[in-house]
């Protein structure tokens, strides 16, 4: 029987998708289920494919893996006497670079932010982040996004953050949107001068942090450096021969002023090889020279079956392993390479393109890579601005308006306005009191089809607060109404509607009472979630 985490997993697996599934199969949209439900439900037992390059028994055996908690998928090593950790330790012992802050240092070192996603690593996470707390370099946070986990990792990081509260953050995804997504939204929560990356099972060693800034800070013309990596068996400890190397230069092990992203924007929506795009995009727009490659290897990943990289490893037949980018990778690869040949791309459109919060991806992606389902209606914001408060209505647009098609904003005319929302680009604004009744008439007239997410200034917004929300509508056929406390108040204070869709509409025939009049909505249920802001960090 199918079950909605089979789904949710399936949703996030990569090995669906769901625009295919629905332009091959005409017959889907008539029914009255999702795309992967049907796939799972009757598509897979019709042997219908779940992606151009998926077959109906690769999944199967996903999915069997995945109800077993990967009890039917294994990974096997060849032989190995070489400890992850003594490998590690002589590699630091042989680097011949700074390794220590200097006597006198007259400078304040910059604060290091760590950004750590995770996605069901409860069993694992732990671990990963002690590994971080131990570093010897002294300025250091740590920022951790769960990824829509559905197993403890949520209620582990919170465990984290309490028990180091001066160096923990823990924010959590709205909806899985995988790792590159869910570093994007742990970046916009991060203090930190200098960036650092680690998943969720990997390990650095405790002088990574210090090794890698005291690099950058000695030559400042770098904008990033990279060290060298392991890959290891978790349940013996020994370092994996891959390729005949036993270690090797990272994408993972990037430490990189955090000014480049916001000069060259952020990581690609992408499920796979979204750090490869980014490190060449930096060293595209920066040049080489400035991406320097330290010869120390300081961070070690664990191999799991459900390791991204698991699906470029190959068994040679004299026992070796070897890695080789998957047919998947190399079209995505391509395809971004291509983009590098483009002189009209300079940084400032990179910039524009890759938000750390976008609504849609910047172009058709191979299929199953991408980590956005982009919405076919035009997606509008309805904010509230609050002249009492105008930085945090400042605020608000900056998160919001990459997640929406529109941004209108209510201001009460009788308000100064403030120079900054005169200018703010794509915002469509209204001089009245918070009153969406008018605003519904336009949509209406403008629009075939369209979302309306109801905001408020008041309220603190995650950078996946859209992707959320449509997701939720979207599963309930549109035929939902999404509600949440008012901001500021108690949830016995009632009810404020927070998204919905125009096929839950229809005009009312007298004028409506209040922001959102209840004589709009035709059918439907309703949803009722918590205060995003109090769900969203601990």
């Amino acid at each position: 029987m199918t079950s909605r985490a089979d789904i949710e997993w399936l949703c996030r697996s990569g090995l669906f998708d769901e625009s295919w599934y629905l332009a091959t199969y005409r017959d889907v949209a008539d029914l009255s289920m999702t795309p992967a439900a049907h796939f799972l439900r009757l598509g897979m037992e019709m042997g219908r494919r779940p992606a151009p390059d998926v077959d109906a028994q690769t999944l199967r055996k996903a999915l069997a893996d995945h109800q077993t908690g990967g009890a039917g998928a294994t990974l096997t090593f060849p032989p190995s006497d070489i400890v992850a950790a003594d490998y590690v330790r002589d590699s630091l012992h042989r680097y011949d670079g700074p390794k220590d802050i200097p006597a006198g240092q007259a400078e304040p070192l910059p604060l290091v932010s760590f950004i750590v996603t995770a996605f069901n690593g409860a069993e694992t996470i732990t671990a990963s982040v002690q590994s971080l707390v131990a570093q010897t370099y002294p300025r250091i946070e740590i920022v951790i996004c769960d990824d829509a986990s559905t197993d403890q990792t949520w209620a582990v990081l919170q465990t984290l953050a309490a028990a180091h509260p001066d160096m923990v953050r823990v924010v959590r995804a709205g909806t899985n949107g995988g790792t590159y997504l869910a570093r994007n939204i742990a970046l916009t929560h991060a203090s930190g001068d200098i960036i650092l990356f680690q998943d969720a099972d990997d390990h650095s060693h405790r002088d990574r942090a210090m090794i890698q800034v005291l690099a950058l800070l000695e030559n400042r013309d770098l904008a990033a450096v990279r060290c060298e990596y392991l890959r290891f068996d978790p349940a013996t400890g020994r370092a994996i021969e891959i390729g005949g190397k036993v270690s090797r230069i990272g994408l993972i092990t990037l430490a990189v002023w955090r000014a480049a992203f916001a000069d060259i924007g952020y990581f690609e929506p992408v499920r796979k090889a979204g750090d490869d795009e980014w490190v060449q995009r930096l060293i595209h727009l920066y040049g080489k020279p400035r991406i320097k490659s330290l010869n120390v290897t300081l961070y070690m990943a664990e191999l799991r079956v459900n390791s991204l990289v698991a699906d470029m490893l190959i068994h040679r037949g004299d026992g070796t392993l070897d890695q080789v980018a998957s047919p998947r990778r190399k079209a995505y690869v391509t395809r971004f390479q291509t983009r590098f040949g483009d002189p009209a791309k300079t940084a400032l459109w990179y910039r524009a393109a890759f938000p750390p919060n976008p609504l849609r991806p910047v172009g058709p992606y191979i299929p199953t890579i991408s980590a956005l389902l982009p919405p076919t209606d035009t997606v509008a914001v309805i904010l509230s601005g609050d002249p009492d408060a105008p930085d945090q209505t400042r605020a608000a647009l900056g998160v919001l308006a990459p997640q929406a098609d529109e941004i209108h904003v209510c201001y009460p005319p009788d308000a100064p306005l403030p120079v900054w929302l005169k200018t703010f680009p794509g915002v469509i604004l209204w001089r009245i009191a918070p009153d969406t009744e008018p605003i519904l008439a336009s949509l209406r007239f403008r629009h075939c089809a369209f979302y309306v997410l109801n905001c408020d200034a008041r309220r603190t917004y995650r950078p996946d607060h859209a992707r959320t929300l449509l997701a939720q509508l979207r599963q309930a056929d549109h035929t939902t109404v999404i509600t949440a406390p008012p901001a500021n108040q108690p949830e016995t204070y009632g009810q404020t509607i927070l998204a919905f869709h125009s096929d839950n509409l229809t005009p009312p025939d007298h004028q409506g009472q209040g922001p959102l009049a209840r004589d709009w909505f035709a059918r439907g249920t309703t949803i009722r979630i918590p205060d995003p802001a109090k769900q969203a960090e601990a």
